[in-house]
């Protein structure tokens, strides 16, 4: 039995590890929103101009990428990931599964709002799924005593440049107040 748990979890950090290789690749390939409009076969936004991806953009295909491989831990890893973000409570697979959907749902959102800053409502929904996601962490260290310290500062890590860098930039994507041109 020991040592079917110890090549889960070999299998596990390596299908992590190869998973974030791939995401990491897949991302670095594509040097501009120019390139990943014209891989999807979409048009592009303006003719001969291409628009580099933002180091917030960057940013967001990094924590991505790291949410990736917490999902591939939580489905695959027989939830050892899991367990060890959740060390002061007992983590079934059913939680650790729902937890890896909840994360690869925020991982969708970082993908798809690091290749369009300038759409307002995804950036939003984007930055709610951080200070949700948190929020539901920094209480669950205040109140319910489930995750450790290092836990939470782990988390934050990623968490809290996320949400000030995406405050700060708010308006410089498109999103401030439009004035109207005047028409002559």
């Amino acid at each position: 039995m020991r040592s079917i748990r110890t090549s889960q979890l070999i299998i596990s950090k390596v299908g992590i590890l190869s998973l974030s290789i791939l995401a990491v690749q897949a991302c670095s390939a594509f040097s501009s929103i120019a390139d990943v409009r014209a891989s999807l076969g979409m048009a592009s936004v303006a003719v001969g101009k291409k628009r580099r991806v933002p180091a917030l953009g960057w940013w967001l295909m990094v924590v991505g990428t790291v949410r990736l491989a917490f999902t591939w831990s939580c489905f695959f890893g027989s939830a050892a990931l899991c367990s060890a973000t959740y060390s002061q409570a007992q983590v079934s697979d059913v939680h650790g599964r729902t937890v890896g959907v909840w994360t690869l749902l925020s991982c969708t959102l970082c993908f798809l709002c690091a290749f369009n800053l300038d759409n307002k409502p995804l950036c939003l929904a984007t930055f709610l799924s951080f200070v949700y996601a948190y929020g539901y962490f920094v209480v669950e260290y205040l109140v319910y005593h489930s995750v450790g310290a290092s836990t939470l500062a782990a988390l934050g890590f990623f968490a809290v440049p996320a949400i000030l860098w995406m405050l700060l930039e708010w308006n410089s994507h498109g999103h401030g107040i439009r004035t109207a041109a005047k028409q002559p």
